[in-house]
């Protein structure tokens, strides 16, 4: 059976101009992109899968939403650079490290439900 690692989904849903920040029009683009370019580099197409998306939800101001699976776990980047982060933590296994709680969201689910 063919199944993939891990899988992001990057929002990159496009708003109008108004009081809510999109992910596209932020880091949205920049953070698949990124992604993207490490699944190439480290030659990891049959393990790791990162698609771009409409709106996931929730929407805040300071980076772009990502959720991975199958943690299920969902994460605001506020760099580019918080790709390399999400994307090296995941794959290192072992459980998550402590540098992912800086940019995990709390969805206010028990992890181990």
């Amino acid at each position: 059976m063919w199944r993939k690692r891990i899988h992001f989904l990057v929002c990159r849903n496009e708003r109008p101009p108004g009081p809510i920040t999109c992910c596209a029009r932020g880091l949205g683009g920049k953070v698949l992109e990124r992604l993207i370019e490490r699944i190439a580099r480290d030659g990891l197409y049959t393990k790791v899968l990162a698609t771009g998306t409409d709106c996931l939800g929730p929407c805040r101001p300071e980076g772009v939403t990502v959720i991975a699976y199958p943690e299920g776990a969902w994460y605001t980047l506020e760099r580019a650079e918080d790709a390399d982060v999400l994307f090296d933590a995941l794959l290192s296994g072992g459980g998550r490290p402590p540098v992912l709680d800086r940019i995990r969201i709390d969805t206010g689910e028990d992890e181990d439900a």
